[in-house]
């Protein structure tokens, strides 16, 4: 791969093709065989880019990201390293001196990460809490954050499906329970439950199926330390590009909501058909 094409790389992951620019146009076309010889390729482009930069000279340099989480602290490491090349040490010696450990919990590293970065850091790195106000919003990235967060956003299908069905029930049949005699709880339990029950599991349904597929909220309020299913199929796909562990990820979890619904199904002794006519 000459220099004269470096100018401009295009990565294609899908076909593990690099296509890349030299500054008169001209195109070359990299194909990869193999997921190796492609993390290879790009390792070496990624390396050459960021050379590129720390050899700009400029009066001053500000390194912006539009990634509300980092993916890992190698990203830190990347953008630190073009603005203050040296300040972390070389990619190596920050995995092992800083990376790793923080990432396994170290708090006396991470402490030493933030002392370290803080001074040129404009707002809080989020994830691994070595920003400047790391440490001051304790609701965010644990579990309790994403379950509330999962309700605010789905409680919506459970409520329309359920009404909709209620919506529909003859007041005369709540009559004619509370004249036999039955309690506000009898009533509840052997004429209002049941006739809800199509409502109920379609709504049980939507629910289980947007919150087991949802992205955007665990990665969000969970950050890249919660261990949501759909986090860890990205993870394989974009990140390590292991195609093969991501395609098993995602059979993995359509199998498993097909066997929750079926045996919600089941044990609600309710039909599909009837549970999509509610919802």
């Amino acid at each position: 791969m000459q220099d004269d094409y470096l100018t401009r790389c295009v990565v294609d992951p899908v076909k593990r093709k690099f296509y890349l620019y030299s500054e008169q146009g001209d195109e070359k076309v990299l194909d990869c065989e193999t997921v190796d010889q492609f993390m290879s390729v790009l390792e070496l482009c990624r390396a050459v880019l960021g050379e590129a930069l720390r050899r700009l000279q400029a009066d001053w340099r500000l390194a912006l990201s539009g990634t509300p989480l980092e993916n890992h602290l190698g990203e830190l490491h990347a953008q630190l390293s073009v603005v203050l090349p040296g300040l972390l040490g070389s990619e190596r010696q920050f995995q092992e001196r800083f990376a790793r450990p923080v990432e396994a919990g170290d708090a006396t590293v991470r402490r030493s990460l933030k002392a370290l970065v803080q001074p040129f850091l404009l707002r809080p790195m989020s994830v691994y809490g070595v920003g400047p106000e790391a440490g001051t919003i304790e609701f965010l990235y644990n579990d309790v954050t994403v379950i509330i967060g999962l309700v605010y956003t789905v409680i919506l299908f459970m409520i329309v499906p359920l009404v909709s069905t209620l919506d529909g029930m003859d007041d005369s049949l709540v009559e004619a329970g509370y004249n036999l005699g039955g309690s506000g709880f009898t009533v509840l339990r052997r004429i209002i439950v049941p006739y809800a029950m199509p409502g109920i599991v379609s709504g049980c349904i939507v629910v289980f199926m947007l919150t087991a597929g949802s992205y955007l909220t665990p990665i969000l309020l969970g950050g890249k330390n919660s261990s949501w299913f759909t986090e860890q199929i990205y993870d394989q796909f974009i990140t390590r590009f292991n195609w093969e562990s991501g395609a098993a990820f995602g059979f993995l979890l359509l199998a498993f909501t097909s066997t929750v619904i079926w045996l919600g199904l089941k044990l609600s002794g309710q039909t599909l058909a009837n549970t999509v006519a509610k919802s």
